[in-house]
């Protein structure tokens, strides 16, 4: 049989497994209401196909249909472990982004392409090891390939709609109705990507003549990306006293992570497949080989932020794949290194440090999709170690560098909403613990967070009355313990993040009389809000929020200096019959 007859064929047959498990989402019937069945039938159904196409030709039909079923299995594997053990039976909320599903979907598309070439190169050359240069032409064949079939299919929904429209103007509704048709749809998506796939393989000197002239091309921006490297390096070591004195995270590790990817892909679009000797002028590569050590120190800064930001936060799912990255990053970086270094050919040995640090990948990966290293599973475990230690940034303890608590840093919401089944079996587990020094506060703060369905349905953890510092207005006056107790348990402290918690973000506290009946309001500033709490039946009660925008430490100099008055309202107000009107200044 043809290889475009088989992967038409298949195609026709994942057109109609889509429709039908996304036909069973929209009825909320089976397979879409058993988490772990869906994942576990839809990762295969989307991804192996691809595989497939990809594969025919360079083998025996059998050989293919082998290790395309044998990728099924661990892939249906892989999107059950999501299902059941990630989202489980009953997640406490509908994702609105798909943030936890786009991960997962990342991941597993990563692995795949990085492992596909291995594949493809066994199948030909029956060889376990392959050689770098075979490696290469498959990587860069998959990915015209894909690119192509994409394009291919945008296009022709283009065009598709262009159809619909037009008829659609006089009054003729049938090729709209027809092509929206999930049961045309999918199977006319996915017989349309074979099919592309199956003519662009067809046209290998095309496919070399555009890697060559894109290669080219990038392998010039390379040397821009090590320029930027290198003037980031040398500003980096200029000011590394003033920022790692302060034991502080240096910088956002995205960007740097960002900034060794782009040279990583960048350096590799210069070295190929290893074949030309050298592809620059001898100084431009000379300069290229000296600045490639700067990626160590990049690195390693990268993995000293997430650190930082581990340590003070704990570990999150974004942080375990940003530790992946930041990891496999500094094995290219140490890889490339050694290989700028030797002598020879230009960075000669390359190919072998991409050949491990795929196959680490590809292991990692692997091992992240399943419970051994989830990153879910390890996340709520770190959560749950911050909230039994103390360390819940939720909680009473502030940190000298992270003075400003986020909504997001909360142990107990993360574990809720951000670590999957994981993290949600573990507070099950909070809601019932005993034999701890605050057990019955964590059996509290657990079961108020289970019991909430969406994140914003319940407040973080106020903070501790001793923890806060707070400056009374005018100066001689006092704040009880009763009035600071009342602050700390203000809902505006929980939902504003405040500050409040040293010296340097102290909170001014004003006393004043703001409705005129001879008893004195207090108004706490935080940064960006200000609230305000009243005297009811001889307890402090919090009344109203006062508005937003005020900078702390102006409004601090402005009451030291004296500077403020309760101003009446210029419009009184209106009342006819029952009806109040007040005055709205535009």
């Amino acid at each position: 049989m043809a290889p475009r007859t088989v992967a038409v064929a298949f195609a026709i047959v994942q057109g109609i497994v889509l429709w039908w498990l996304t036909a069973s989402a929209r009825a909320k019937s089976w397979p879409a209401t058993d988490p772990a069945t869906l994942a576990a039938l839809l990762t295969p159904a989307v991804l192996v196909p691809p595989l497939a196409y990809l594969q025919l030709g360079l083998a025996r039909l059998r050989s293919v249909a082998f290790v395309s079923l044998a990728a099924g299995l661990v892939l249906a594997a892989l999107g059950w472990h999501y299902g059941a053990q990630v989202v489980g039976p009953a997640p406490p909320t509908d994702d609105p982004y798909g943030q936890g599903a786009f991960a997962f979907a990342i991941a597993v598309i990563v692995m795949c392409f990085h492992a596909l070439p291995f594949l493809q190169s066994a199948l030909v050359t029956r060889r376990l090891w392959p050689a770098y240069p075979k490696l290469f032409e498959f990587a860069w064949r998959n990915a015209l390939q894909i690119a192509l079939a994409v394009l291919f299919c945008a296009v022709l929904w283009a065009l598709l709609a262009l159809w619909m429209r037009l008829f659609s103007m006089i009054g003729i509704d049938f090729f709209r109705e027809l092509f929206t048709d999930p049961r045309v749809a999918f199977p006319l998506t996915t017989v349309a990507f074979a099919t592309a796939i199956a003519l662009s393989g067809s046209v290998e000197r095309l496919q070399q003549a555009l890697r060559q002239q894109l290669l080219s091309l990038f392998k010039w921006l390379a040397v821009l990306a090590m320029l930027i490297l290198t003037l980031f390096g040398i500003a980096l070591l200029l000011r590394s006293p003033e920022l790692f004195g302060a034991g502080r995270r240096v910088i956002s590790a995205a960007w740097l992570l960002w900034l060794l990817v782009f040279c990583v892909y960048l350096l590799n679009a210069a070295y190929q497949d290893g074949s030309q000797a050298s592809p620059y002028p001898r100084a431009v590569g000379v300069a290229v080989r000296l600045a490639t050590p700067l990626l160590v120190v990049v690195a390693a800064l990268a993995l000293y932020a997430l650190g930082v930001r581990i340590g003070s936060y704990g570990l999150t799912v974004p942080r375990a794949w940003a530790l992946l990255v930041a990891a496999l990053a500094l094995v290219y970086a140490v890889g490339y290194t050694i290989a700028a270094w030797r002598r020879g050919a230009w960075m000669a040995s390359m190919g072998t440090v991409n050949v491990v640090a795929a196959l680490l990948l590809i292991a990692t990966l692997m091992l992240m999709l399943t419970p051994a290293l989830s990153p879910y599973r390890l996340a709520a475990d770190s959560q749950v170690a911050r909230i039994l230690s103390g360390e819940d940034s939720a909680g009473t303890t502030a940190r000298p560098h992270t003075p400003y608590p986020t909504y997001f840093a909360d142990a107990y919401l993360t574990l809720a909403f951000d670590t999957g089944g994981y993290g949600r079996r573990q507070l099950a587990g909070l809601a019932e613990l005993q034999g701890h020094p605050d057990a019955a506060g964590i059996r509290a703060r657990a079961t108020e967070v289970l019991a909430s369905k969406e994140r914003y349905g319940v407040a973080q953890a106020g903070p501790a009355a001793g923890s806060l510092t707070l400056l009374a207005f005018p100066e001689g006056r006092q704040i009880d313990a009763t009035l600071r107790a009342a602050i700390a348990g203000a809902q505006a402290l929980r939902w504003l993040a405040p500050t409040c918690r040293s010296e340097q973000s102290a909170c001014p506290v004003l006393f004043a009389d703001l409705d005129g009946d001879g008893v004195e309001e207090v108004v706490v500033f935080t940064d960006g809000q200000a609230f305000m709490l009243a005297r009811h039946e001889g307890d402090w009660r919090e009344v109203t929020l006062l508005g937003g925008g005020m900078d702390r430490a102006s409004v601090l100099a402005s009451l030291r200096a004296g500077d403020y008055r309760l101003v009446g309202p210029r419009w009184q107000r209106l009342e006819v019959g029952d009806t109040t009107l007040a005055v709205m200044p535009d």
